[in-house]
């Protein structure tokens, strides 16, 4: 497995919130095997800044549908 990260754009809807409440729209993630790390848009540099320490993924609605069933994972016994 290769030890660099891998960045792929983000689709739209997707944002984080961080521990002070903030909100960012992400623009892409980072992934390194399963590791993942959200990249939000810095409005003042203009490049793509990593998501760290305490925060939460969201989805829009448009992410939410009405039907929405829980994935439960398997028992593991």
């Amino acid at each position: 497995m290769s030890d660099e990260w891998t960045v792929v754009p983000a689709p739209q809807g997707i944002t984080v919130i961080d521990a002070e409440g903030k909100t960012f729209p992400i623009i892409a993630l980072r992934i390194k095997g399963s590791d993942v790390i959200p990249l939000y848009l810095d409005s003042e540099s203009g490049r793509g800044v990593p998501i760290w320490g305490q925060a939460v993924l969201g989805m829009s609605k448009a992410w939410i549908p009405d039907s929405v069933v829980p994935y439960v994972l398997p028992d593991s016994s």
